[in-house]
C-alpha cells in the first residue's frame, strides 16, 4: 500500500506527499529496533527507492530526484544506479546530499563509471574530489585504479581524460602499461613506454601481459625493446596458457634458445586444468615432462565444483577422464573427487570416477549416506548398484526420511529410490513404507 502511494505521488509530481511518505520512513529507520521489539514487526514502509527514482527521472520531476536523493537510506545504491544509467544529474544530486560522508563510495563508483564510459560522471569526480583522490594514491588506499580499468575496458575517450588530468598514481603506470598490453593496444604501450620508460621488470610484466591476452604484435614489440630472459618467458608461457592462447604460446616455443623449464611447464598444466582446457592439456602433455605431483594437483584443481557453468560440465569430466587415464593421480584425490561429487549430485563424475579407482565400501556408505542426505536420488541408485551398500546405510536413509515429514519433490524422488531397493537391500517392507510417505 505505502509502495503504491510513494508511486502515485512520484507520478503525479507531488513534493510533499513524497516529503511525508519518505520522512515516515526515514523516522520508523532511525527506530526501527524499538518498533520491532515493541511491536514484532518489520517495517511497514515497502518503498523501492530506485523504482521511484527512476520514474521521477522518467517523468523529469527535478525537485522529486532531489527529496529522493537526500533521503536515501543507501546512497551507494543510487550512486551504482547513476553510473549504470550514466546520469550525471542523480549522482550529482546524491553527491550533494552525501558525497562528504561516502567518499569511498564515491571513488567505487567513479571507478565503475571509468569501466563503463561514462565520461561526464568521471569529470565531475575529479573536478569535485581531485585532492582526495590524490590523497588516496598517496596513503596505497585507492582499490583500483580508473585508469587501469578504463585501459582494460578499452573506454579510450576515459584513458586520454584522466592522463591528461593526472587522475592515477605514478607507481600504477606499470599497471597501466600491463593493461595495455593485454587489452592489445599497441598505440597506448608505445606512448606509455616513450614518455615513461620502464625498468627490465617493468617490461616483463607487459611481456606476460601481452601473450595471456594472444597479442603478438605486441609481443613482438617489446621483444624490440630489450632481450627477455628464461625467467620472463616462462611467466609469459604460464600466463599464455592461463589466457587460452595456443597461439602465443607456440611462438613463445618457438623462441631461438629457449627451453620450458620443468616448473613452468608443471605449473601451466596445473592452470589448464583448473580452467578446463582439455586441447591445452593434451598440448602440454605432448611436451612430455609432467610431473606426477603436478598431474595429482591438476586433477585437484579440476574437480573443483565451485563456479562451473552447468554447459561446461561434461568439459570437466573429460578432462578428469584424461588426468586419471594419464596416470599419476592418488588414490586419497580419487576419493576425495569422488566425495564431493556425491556432495553435489553429480552422478556424471561419480560414475566416472568409480570406475576409475578402487572405492572402498566404508567409502561408497559413506557416499551413499551423504547422497541420501542431500536428495540425490540419481546417485543413490547408482550406488544401490555396486552392491556395497550395507542394509544399515539403507535403514539409517529411511529414518532420516522420517525425520523430515514433509520431504519436498527432491525428498520424494529420493524416497521413491530407496523404496525400490529396500528389499534386496534386507531392509523389511514394513520398515520403507514406513518413511514412503
Amino acid at each position: 500500500m505505502c509502495k503504491q502511494a510513494l508511486m502515485n505521488a512520484v507520478r503525479g509530481g507531488h513534493v510533499d506527499a513524497v516529503k511525508v511518505l519518505l520522512a515516515s520512513w526515514e523516522e520508523f529507520e532511525l527506530g526501527k529496533d524499538w518498533y520491532f521489539n515493541h511491536y514484532g514487526k518489520h517495517s511497514p514502509y515497502d518503498f523501492d527507492e530506485l523504482e521511484a527514482l527512476e520514474e521521477a527521472v522518467k517523468g523529469e520531476e527535478k525537485e522529486i530526484i532531489g527529496v529522493i536523493c537526500e533521503k536515501t537510506e543507501d546512497p551507494r545504491e543510487l550512486f551504482n544506479w547513476a553510473v549504470e544509467q550514466d546520469n550525471l544529474q542523480v549522482f550529482q544530486c546524491v553527491y550533494q546530499f552525501h558525497g562528504e560522508d561516502e567518499m569511498e563510495n564515491v571513488f567505487r563508483a567513479m571507478i565503475d563509471a571509468a569501466g563503463r564510459g561514462c565520461l561526464e560522471i568521471v569529470k565531475f569526480v575529479m573536478e569535485e574530489c581531485g585532492a582526495e583522490l590524490a590523497e588516496l594514491y598517496e596513503c596505497d588506499l585507492l582499490f583500483r585504479c580508473p585508469l587501469v580499468t578504463a585501459i582494460e575496458e578499452g573506454k579510450r575517450n576515459i584513458v586520454d581524460y584522466l592522463y591528461e588530468h593526472n587522475g592515477y598514481k605514478d607507481a600504477s603506470f606499470i599497471s597501466a602499461l600491463c593493461a595495455a598490453a593485454w587489452s592489445g593496444s599497441l598505440e597506448l604501450v608505445e606512448m606509455f613506454f616513450g614518455k615513461h620508460g620502464f625498468d627490465a621488470a617493468a617490461l616483463d610484466r607487459a611481456f606476460a601481459s601481452a601473450a595471456r591476452g594472444g597479442h603478438l604484435e605486441i609481443v613482438r614489440h617489446l621483444q624490440s625493446l630489450q632481450k627477455f630472459e628464461q625467467a620472463a618467458i616462462d611467466e609469459a608461457f604460464v600466463s599464455a596458457v592461463s589466457g587460452a592462447q595456443m597461439e602465443a604460446l607456440e611462438y613463445l616455443c618457438a623462441i631461438e634458445g629457449y627451453t620450458i623449464s620443468a616448473a613452468s611447464l608443471d605449473e601451466a598444466f596445473q592452470n589448464a586444468a583448473g580452467s578446463l582446457q582439455l586441447d591445452m592439456l593434451k598440448h602440454l602433455d605432448s611436451k612430455g615432462g609432467i610431473s606426477r605431483r603436478a598431474i595429482n594437483s591438476a586433477f585437484e584443481c579440476a574437480a573443483i565444483e565451485s563456479g562451473i557453468l552447468s554447459e561446461r560440465r561434461d568439459v570437466q569430466v573429460r578432462v578428469l577422464e584424461f588426468l586419471v587415464n594419464k596416470g599419476g593421480v592418488s588414490p586419497e584425490a580419487i576419493d576425495a573427487g569422488f566425495s564431493d561429487a556425491t556432495l553435489r549430485c553429480r552422478l556424471d563424475v561419480v560414475e566416472l570416477l568409480y570406475s576409475k579407482g578402487s572405492i572402498s565400501p566404508k567409502l561408497v556408505n559413506k557416499a551413499f549416506q551423504e547422497a541420501a542426505k542431500h536428495n540425490c536420488a540419481e546417485v543413490v541408485r547408482f550406488l544401490y548398484k555396486t552392491d556395497l551398500v550395507s542394509p544399515k546405510s539403507v535403514e539409517k536413509a529411511f529414518i532420516q526420511l522420517r525425520i523430515r515429514r514433509r520431504p519436498d519433490v527432491a525428498g520424494q524422488s529420493l524416497a521413491q529410490a530407496l523404496f525400490e531397493r529396500a528389499p534386496s537391500s534386507g531392509v523389511t517392507l514394513f520398515e520403507a513404507k514406513g518413511a514412503h510417505f
